[in-house]
């Protein structure tokens, strides 16, 4: 909903509608609309996470008992599974595949980059197909995962749902994902089975996509329409355009280098906070200098920098400069060395 070239976001849940962009790569779902779709039941796909990183390499044969064990008292169908093999990089395998490897094949290096996985599991899933994916960590050791972002981030934008389980001992656990990006595996909970998930069908367009329904607005994306560029006009499908480009640059860091600095310039050309044009209110001096090393960092790295502000490289010095002190250096030495010599004589 928009005004002229002001966007009225008090309304924007209250529409009875979805909101589609004008280039066709997003469309927004009020939560009003949600309990409209049509309600569908999906069946799981489980994404088992195992830890074989090299703390992990002497312990296949546990994580295979498990995984194997846990899926006979569950029932789960081998056509339902993906193993994700996950040191500091990751493979995607059939669960038949998985058991017919063995922990050394795959290399066991480094630490357990989690979060890799989790992008992954993100990435294969930005448009849910007919089958909804549940991440279940593998682990002896999960504190020791390695997470560098926030888990939570990208998996309540994509998989609509801040959930992770634990496979941990033969004992299934759920938690939260940002307990889990911060080290609290305490307020992991044991269950005794994975929760129900509801889900909705949206069909536009001859596409079809399905989100959870948990009365929620949602952003559904179509990656295979995707540029990189956006919207920017001063309208609801900016806002949208915006919205959805920042999020899809969330799995694809390798972009990020070159989308950045279009996402901030349209932001401000169309008077909209996003996340790369947010403000911080500093309340003392202190905070100012802590704040003003770090936005020196930040701009030597060509990061986010104020509309109109170029990033300036440091020249190099000449090689004049670089052989004065050598100059120097060697004339001091050599009249060291005639004094010494001079003494020497006398």
């Amino acid at each position: 909903s928009h005004n002229g070239n002001d966007i009225i976001l008090s309304t924007v849940n209250s529409l009875d509608s979805p909101i589609y962009s004008d280039d066709k790569m997003y469309t927004y779902i009020p939560s009003n609309t949600i309990s409209h779709l049509p309600s569908v039941r999906l069946k799981p796909c489980y994404y088992f996470i195992v830890d074989c990183s090299e703390q992990s390499m002497h312990y296949g044969e546990i994580l295979k008992n498990a995984i194997d064990d846990f899926m006979r008292k569950k029932n789960i169908s081998v056509d339902n599974v993906k193993v994700i093999m996950n040191d500091f990089k990751t493979e995607i395998v059939s669960y038949n595949e998985f058991i017919k490897k063995s922990m050394e094949d795959f290399g066991n290096k480094g630490g357990f980059y989690l979060d890799r996985a989790l992008k992954q599991i993100c990435y294969d899933n930005a448009v849910i197909d007919n089958r909804y994916p549940i991440p279940v960590i593998v682990s002896l050791h999960p504190e020791n995962a390695i997470i560098e972002d926030n888990a939570a981030e990208y998996l309540s934008v994509f998989l609509s749902s801040e959930k992770v389980f634990l496979l941990n001992k033969n004992r299934l656990y759920s938690m939260n994902a940002t307990d889990l990006s911060n080290g609290n595996l305490d307020r992991a909970e044991e269950i005794g089975d994975f929760p129900e998930m509801n889900f909705v069908k949206l069909t536009e367009g001859g596409r079809t996509s399905y989100m959870l329904n948990d009365g929620k607005a949602k952003i559904v994306m179509y990656p295979e329409n995707i540029k990189d560029k956006f919207d920017t006009e001063k309208n609801a499908s900016g806002l949208l355009s915006l919205t959805g480009f920042y999020r899809y640059n969330l799995l694809h860091p390798e972009e990020t280098d070159k989308s950045w600095k279009k996402m901030f310039y349209g932001s401000i050309d169309m008077n909209v906070l996003s996340p790369v044009t947010c403000f911080t209110v500093l309340e003392n001096e202190m905070q100012y200098r802590v704040l003003f090393e770090k936005q020196k960092e930040i701009i030597n790295n060509k990061k986010f920098l104020d509309k109109g502000d170029e990033a300036q490289e440091m020249p190099e010095p000449s090689i004049m400069l670089l052989l004065i002190p050598v100059v120097i250096i060697a004339v001091m030495y050599y009249r060291k060395k005639k004094q010494t010599s001079h003494k020497n004589i006398n």
